[in-house]
């Protein structure tokens, strides 16, 4: 590890903000570079390094003195860019099995079809229903179009607060809404629509 980076970190277990803003600045476009190789798109690399580093200012004190801090970064990147992979994956799973299971229900005429107004009616009654949190995050995000960081800059948490509520509202409100639509019809819908 390099005395620049051992000072910043020195300087970071302290509270310094300079010092933050400067390994920020130091690391960040190599680690989006290096985070867009895994998830193939900058936006999401950009929220994965902005997830990790606001991971070590949140948990700064625990940082090891000696620890390197460029490996650090390079494998905390790595790891959130799997994760995310492998979210994805899950989340295309579930909806693989929700289109099937809806498409045979349709076929069998089992779903009750609303028309698009009483879904959107249906929406917003599951988004009022939501827990406080959860409700007042998914809002921000989806109705006011703030990123996870703004979020947890304004709700004064951290971003990993962010996704655990909006994971859990999206959550939610997939397991009240499915029933009304046969699946290719919500699946178009929901994805223009709601979320």
């Amino acid at each position: 590890m390099s005395n620049e980076d051992r000072q910043l970190i020195v300087a970071i277990r302290s509270g310094d903000e300079s010092a933050f803003e400067q390994l920020f600045f130091k690391y960040y476009e190599g680690l989006c570079q290096f985070a867009c190789r895994y998830v193939s798109s900058m936006f999401i690399a950009e929220e994965k390094v902005q997830d990790v580093l606001a991971n070590i200012w949140e948990n700064r004190r625990a940082i090891p003195k000696s620890v390197n801090i460029r490996a650090y970064l390079y494998q905390a990147v790595k790891n959130e860019a799997l994760d995310h992979i492998k979210h994805e994956e899950v989340v295309r799973k579930y909806e693989r099995e929700i289109e099937i299971r809806f498409y045979n229900e349709a076929n069998e005429n089992k779903t009750q079809s609303l028309t698009k107004e009483g879904f959107v009616e249906a929406v917003q009654q599951a988004i009022e229903e939501l827990p406080e949190q959860s409700q007042q995050i998914y809002k921000l995000s989806r109705t006011d179009g703030f990123t996870y960081p703004e979020i947890a800059q304004i709700l004064d948490v951290s971003v990993k607060t962010v996704e655990y509520h909006i994971s859990k509202a999206l959550r939610i409100l997939r397991d009240r809404l499915v029933k009304y639509l046969p699946a290719l019809v919500f699946m178009q819908f929901l994805y223009q629509s709601v979320f």
